[in-house]
């Protein structure tokens, strides 16, 4: 049995691309995998730089030192993990650690350091490079009983379906009303062969949020509402899939689908996100918005499984 540790960040999104590699290494492995998860709660010092945590949580560990390491694998996402991760590592006779996103710390003080090539950090002995980030295929699967209740709750009736996928502002981008008209230039005409639905995130601006509910004759559906979010759900089920530019992690998510993914451009967007969009349209993957809704069969996009593989391949404990 293989005992892991998964180091959180309290982000909902460093949770889902930690379980999204642990579930794709669990998959593959032909050992047993048990899973922990500690979620690190922000502290006084933890707007300091990782170096200084690390050497602050050091000292803690000589004064006030902890039990044994009990786990052989520990998987951090987010900044404030990776001191913790090390420290826990070296309380270890055997623990191996891989970490996602960037650490902030020197990457060779780790087992592998996962990074997304668009952070432009390229791939060396400890860091494997991503197409977006880690997303988790499992949650795309329903049994037939769930789809055809959802089916009904969601009125969907067999009809075809376009779905579209509203981010938010952020630090790496700044969304406006003025970037989500050109999308009703294009699906006005669609009310006839497609059900047309759109599902905010936790970033939507109310304002944004506002002006699509208003045009109630270019939209059918808009979640979530009353408690209910079938995002993955509609995910699956979509014929096409338009995502605002700002959302790395919703269009990795629709990538693992392999439907038609559009890009819905935003005028304020970071040089990273960017360096996202020109690889994914070189490889094929994606088309940005255009005055018709284009469908083409395109292929899925999953590297939780790809970067499973190689991590398994690397450190052996599987």
């Amino acid at each position: 049995m293989v005992r892991v540790l998964i180091l959180t960040d309290q982000k909902k999104s460093s949770e889902n691309q930690a379980n999204a590699l642990f579930n794709n290494l669990k998959y593959q492995s032909r050992k047993k995998l048990y899973k922990e998860t500690k979620v690190i709660v922000r502290e006084y010092f933890h707007f300091l730089p990782n170096r200084i945590i690390y050497f602050i949580l050091k000292i803690k560990s000589l004064f006030f030192p902890n039990k044994k390491c009990k786990y052989s694998l520990i998987i951090s996402c987010g900044r404030i993990t990776a001191p913790y991760s090390l420290i826990l590592k070296q309380e270890s006779s055997n623990a191996r650690n891989i970490h996602i996103l960037n650490p902030y710390l020197n990457s060779e003080s780790f087992d592998t350091v996962i990074l997304p090539n668009h952070d432009k950090k390229k791939a060396s002995r400890t860091v494997l490079n991503s197409i977006g980030i880690l997303a988790d295929k499992n949650k795309l699967n329903f049994t037939k009983s769930q789809s055809s209740k959802l089916e009904k709750v969601l009125d969907l009736q067999k009809k075809k379906i376009i779905t579209i996928l509203i981010g938010g502002s952020g630090k790496s981008s700044t969304m406006s009303v003025n970037d989500i008209k050109p999308v009703f230039d294009v699906i006005t005409g669609l009310k006839n062969k497609y059900k047309v639905i759109f599902l905010f995130s936790r970033r939507t601006p109310v304002i944004i949020k506002k002006f699509i509910i208003n045009k109630k004759r270019s939209v059918d559906s808009f979640y979530p509402q009353n408690d209910l979010n079938p995002y993955w759900f509609l995910l699956n089920r979509s014929d096409s899939i338009l995502v605002t530019a700002d959302s790395i992690s919703m269009t990795s998510e629709a990538l693992l689908t392999g439907k038609p993914i559009i890009i819905i451009p935003i005028k304020k967007i970071k040089e990273k996100i960017k360096n996202f969009h020109f690889e994914l349209k070189k490889r094929g993957l994606i088309k940005f918005l255009q005055k018709d809704i284009i469908l083409w069969k395109n292929n899925s996009l999953d590297e939780s499984k790809r970067i499973a593989y190689l991590v398994k391949r690397k450190i052996g404990l599987f």
